[in-house]
């Protein structure tokens, strides 16, 4: 039995066992494959696929069987003769990795828990680059994020929190997603089990207080974090982020890069991978994000993937990128718990409870 069958085996069972239907919110189980992503098991007509949801995009896409045969060769795909789906006449093309894809827009019924969702529109990839990064398991990618005027707002006018909550699924329009588990369990995995929650914040996924923050701009999922330090040393004040639950790792600028190398124990890997020697563990310092009034303090151990010689540092960066906005991936969220509230405009922040 392959990896990526053994994964979804784990999800089906999980979303039999531990899928939570409440009144008007409903629970799904996540996983992480071995390139560091979180999916999760749906069904979209009747068919089964594991999918990756991503605060930091809009578009909702999934592998045809249109494609050729070598294309996405591990994923599931989307049957394009599903007694169930309707064509809409329109194309959408997104770009994936260092690629192109183009799709044809869609509508099919999405199953969660005991509801049906009819006439839920997404991307059935039909043309690709084909490009697949190692370990990574899920056949299709389902943006958490409202899409920006234009294009964007034409292609994918509403979200899947927004279908959750017309169809009752969702009472509230907010959805939290809480992260556990020992980071490199699957390869570069950055937790074990973790959930999505639809329309409610469940207590029991976190201790202490709730800390807010209100998009940046009124942009999705957008933020100005207060101060981010390592150790006592400043990376960086009003720290502009995207909170991107599509990325395994976190990203930052290249200045801030700088100041956190000054430190002789985080290693460059040089394509964007920070590293820290075995020898060097015990050197490693805290990480402390302060939101609002409050100080979030990440200790070393949470932000490292073991290796037989060395650890993988939580924070990576792109080479040549010149901007300065940060990407707070799955290897920081892990110690949060976050909830995304779509009708206030705000992200909440608490210490995750597993």
């Amino acid at each position: 039995m392959s990896r990526r069958t053994t994964l979804k085996s784990m999800l089906l069972l999980l979303l039999q066992n531990n899928a939570v239907l409440y009144c008007r919110a409903y629970t799904l189980v996540l996983l992480s494959d071995e390139a560091g992503y979180a999916v999760g098991t749906l069904q979209i007509g009747v068919q089964q696929f594991m999918i990756m949801f991503d605060t930091g995009g809009f578009s909702r896409w999934l592998a045809s069987t249109v494609l050729p045969a070598g294309c996405y060769k591990p994923k599931q795909r989307y049957e394009v003769n599903s007694s169930t789906r309707t064509l809409l006449g329109r194309t959408h093309v997104s770009g994936y990795l260092d690629g192109i894809q183009r799709g044809n827009l869609v509508t099919d019924n999405l199953v969660l828990g005991g509801c049906l969702i009819a006439g839920f529109p997404f991307a059935e990839i039909v043309e690709s680059t084909c490009q697949v990064v190692p370990g990574e398991c899920f056949d299709g990618i389902f943006g958490m994020r409202k899409s920006l005027p234009g294009a964007e707002r034409d292609t994918f006018p509403e979200t899947f929190i927004d279908y959750a909550a017309r169809y009752g699924v969702a009472q509230e329009k907010l959805f939290t997603f809480r992260f556990c588990g020992q980071a490199g369990t699957r390869g570069l995995s950055w937790f074990g089990q973790g959930e999505l929650t639809l329309g409610r914040i469940p207590a029991e996924y976190h201790q202490g207080p709730i800390t807010y923050v209100a998009l940046s701009g009124g942009k999705q999922w957008h933020i100005l974090i207060n101060k981010m330090e390592y150790g006592g040393q400043t990376l960086c004040e009003a720290c502009y982020a995207i909170i991107d639950t599509g990325a395994p790792i976190t990203t930052m600028p290249l200045g801030e890069v700088q100041r956190l190398l000054q430190n002789p124990e985080i290693k460059d890997q040089g394509q964007g991978i920070l590293y820290v020697w075995r020898e060097d563990l015990s050197l490693v310092k805290d990480f402390r994000i302060t939101l609002g009034r409050r100080v979030f303090i990440i200790p070393p151990k949470d932000l490292l993937v073991s290796k037989p010689t060395y650890s993988v540092y939580g924070m990576s960066y792109i080479v040549n990128y010149q901007g300065l906005e940060w990407t707070i991936g799955l290897s920081i969220l892990r110690s949060f718990h976050t909830v995304f509230d779509d009708r206030l405009g705000q992200i909440g922040f608490s210490t995750v409870k597993c």
